[in-house]
């Protein structure tokens, strides 16, 4: 009976471990899986550091005084075509780009995803860009180039949130939203994250990116991708232009570490003056409030030896948000009763808070978008409350806008605003973040605690025959 009822609980375990996987399965089978995507994807910008020669031109052979000149009768000019380093080319020659591209692209876009000039020639009165190729193959094999861009403004980072999100299609064609890292200019905040659909056709070679945004975007640039969505509206997937989960945490984690430097300034100015030999300035400041209530704020000299007041930190926080909101910054974070700057005998001071009453870890905080259109959107920040010595894991509501129709997203008023620009109470959730899992995963631990009181039950079947007997 024993063996009898031990071969029923494995067909059953088993089973119900092949149930909670077999959905997710079933569904990856129909069309391209969330690996082949990420593994598409992923040679495709390695294919695109072939259109960067960046600052010394890495890719020409600057030894050689050899050139080529072409004709392109369709558009009556000659260019000029210089050697090759092939070595230096991503898989260390010409046809291992080639062969990339073949492996990344279908064969229609192939070529374009790295063999593309772009070139303005004047017709008539008016001026127009025209296309052709980048490299040249001599008779003898020779490989010339004419062009490399100097500067990559876009890349992918698979690590950050939400990489790759809302896979559809059938086993023919699929399409998913890749998050795009970009590039914009130096100083605070020089990145920011964006959201771009990617189509991919099955072809008897496998799958492989096909013409849409995200090859329009790897095979030119931004402008290209802005052009092709406003002449192709319909095209465009909504949630393509929503705020991208990356975008959210990356933004929150900036102004995180502005007002991280910001309210740790009096410990670093301070460390800073007695490590330099300088005079530790500080002054306090006494006002009596509506209530008269007689109220005490240090202030201390904002250092122009350590670039800006608080030490340029101000400069992230303003970067990050909208205009509106970088004024509530105008009050002290521990008093809003006094003001955040003061000037006393030309000299300019900064309010700084003794401690703060909530704490954020971007290693483990966690921001999830919850509501998006293209202009505005919500997030939750999970985050911790410091109160009567306790850390209590919540998350507060926190507004992003879109200013313009393309680039980044700026933290708008909010009970995110409210906890890290004031003291005072401010709205929140008492939760733990979200979890991060695998839902294959989550599936079998459930079934596995299901299975768990199931065989506590039968376990319990002989014991109570024997309590009858």
């Amino acid at each position: 009976m024993k063996k009898f009822l031990s071969i029923i609980l494995a067909l059953t375990f088993c089973f119900a471990a092949f149930s909670a996987t077999a959905p997710t399965a079933s569904a990856k089978s129909e069309t391209i899986s969330e690996n082949e995507v990420k593994e598409l994807v992923v040679k495709a910008r390695d294919l695109m550091m072939v259109r960067y020669g960046y600052y010394d031109q890495e890719y020409f052979d600057h030894e050689s005084d050899e050139r080529r000149k072409v004709h392109l009768p369709e558009y009556n000019i000659d260019v000029t075509y210089r050697p090759v380093l092939e070595s230096a080319l991503p898989g260390g020659s010409y046809a291992a780009v080639c062969e990339l591209a073949n492996e990344t692209y279908e064969a229609g876009i192939a070529s374009k995803a790295y063999n593309v000039v772009e070139y303005p020639i004047k017709d008539g009165s008016d001026w127009r860009l025209i296309e052709f190729p980048n490299f040249y193959v001599d008779e003898n094999g020779k490989v010339f180039a004419c062009f490399f861009l100097e500067y990559c403004y876009i890349g992918l980072d698979p690590e950050v949130p939400d990489f790759i999100s809302g896979i559809r299609g059938d086993s023919s064609e699929a399409s998913a939203i890749i998050t795009i890292d970009s590039y914009w200019g130096d100083g605070p905040r020089p990145d920011y994250y964006f959201p771009v659909e990617c189509k991919f056709v099955n072809t008897p070679d496998g799958w492989r990116i096909a013409e849409s945004e995200f090859s329009i975007l790897f095979a030119n640039d931004q402008n290209y991708l802005y052009d092709y969505r406003e002449e192709n509206p319909e095209k465009v997937r909504d949630d393509a232009l929503k705020l991208a989960a990356a975008e959210a945490k990356y933004t929150v984690d900036e102004i995180m570490y502005a007002i991280s430097g910001m309210n740790s300034y009096k410990q670093d100015y301070y460390e800073y003056a007695q490590k330099n030999g300088k005079e530790f300035v500080s002054i306090l400041k006494e006002i009596v409030s509506d209530s008269g209530e007689k109220k005490t704020m240090q202030y201390v000299k904002a250092s122009d030896n350590m670039f800006s007041p608080y030490g340029g930190y101000e400069e992230y926080l303003e970067f990050c948000v909208t205009e509106s909101t970088y004024k509530l910054f105008d009050r002290a974070y521990a008093d809003r009763d006094f003001e955040r700057r003061i000037t006393e005998g030309r000299v300019d001071y900064v309010a700084v808070p003794d401690s703060v009453n909530f704490s954020y870890d971007p290693e483990t905080a966690v921001v999830k978008v919850v509501e998006s259109t293209d202009k505005e959107a919500t997030a939750h920040v999970y985050c911790e409350l410091i109160k009567d010595g306790k850390r209590i894991p919540i998350y507060v509501e926190c507004k992003l806008e879109k200013p313009y129709a393309y680039g980044r997203w700026d933290v708008a008023e909010s009970p995110f605003i409210d906890m890290i620009s004031s003291a005072d109470e401010f709205e929140y959730t008492v939760g733990e973040a979200p979890s991060t899992g695998d839902n294959a995963f989550d599936e079998i631990a459930v079934c596995l605690g299901g299975m768990a009181l199931v065989m506590s039950v039968i376990a319990l079947i002989p014991r109570k025959k024997r309590e009858t007997l």
